[in-house]
């Protein structure tokens, strides 16, 4: 009776071993998962980092975009971590999604988004961690034509926006003397006055001076596609807390 009384004991202990073997090597399986995700490359120069948006973008204008990096494999791949190649500070407007008009995937670009593309005291922090924990070496300012924001600073109509107004203001301002159309000059100096904002804040300012980061402007035109960028990188003069 013994031995019999046993057998079943036994069997079901090895199968509660098992059992626990199991699951045990599921739980490290798991936990390796995203170690072996592959991880991002280095992050490349400014020059390169400018020259991957700039292709893409002459991708998407010709209406001839790849959509690269948007499968399953590059989403697992992003799980144990991030390294965008550029920071772009846009406009909020529906029509100008950078991933889109950038020909861009999952885990290139980081974004921060607003109305009027101004350096508003969040997306610099938002810029700042891009720069100086993700290894992204662009920041790219990104005005478009036709910008809500800005047209409607110039008409004093800024009730509902008021402090986005407060930051577009010195544009409008700069621009009322300039010859041609006042909406087109106003965007452009937003654009210019940002990246020069940008390029005097502590830490950033630090990071251009050093050669760690770049800081370009740029407009998208609405009705071609295109991206054309403005002026020179920024140089950093003495940083401003």
């Amino acid at each position: 009776m013994v031995p019999a009384m046993q057998n079943p004991r036994r069997r079901r202990a090895l199968s509660g071993i098992v059992a626990i073997l199991v699951i045990w090597g599921l739980l490290v399986v798991k936990g390796l998962g995203p170690a072996h995700a592959a991880a991002p490359p280095s992050s490349p120069s400014p020059a390169d980092a400018l020259k991957l948006l700039l292709e893409g973008n002459q991708r998407f204008a010709e209406g001839k975009p790849v959509r690269p990096n948007q499968d399953t494999a590059r989403r697992v791949a992003l799980a144990g971590g991030q390294q965008p190649f550029a920071a772009i500070l846009s406009c909020s407007d529906s029509r100008i999604p950078p991933e889109i008009i950038f020909d861009r995937g999952l885990g290139g670009l980081f974004i921060v988004r607003n109305a009027g593309n101004v350096a508003g005291p969040l997306a610099v922090e938002s810029l700042h961690f891009a720069t100086a924990h993700l290894g992204t070496r662009l920041v790219l300012v990104l005005g478009h034509t036709k910008c809500g924001a800005v047209a409607a600073t110039l008409s004093g109509q800024t009730e509902d926006i008021p402090e986005t107004a407060k930051e577009i203001e010195p544009a409008v301002a700069k621009s009322k003397s300039m010859s041609g159309d006042a909406l087109d000059n106003a965007i452009l100096e937003n654009v210019r006055l940002t990246v020069q904002k940008l390029s005097t804040l502590t830490p950033l300012a630090e990071m251009v001076k050093a050669g760690d980061i770049q800081i370009v402007g740029a407009v998208y035109h609405l009705d071609s596609g295109r991206v054309i960028m403005l002026d020179s990188p920024a140089a950093a003069p003495t940083p401003s807390k």
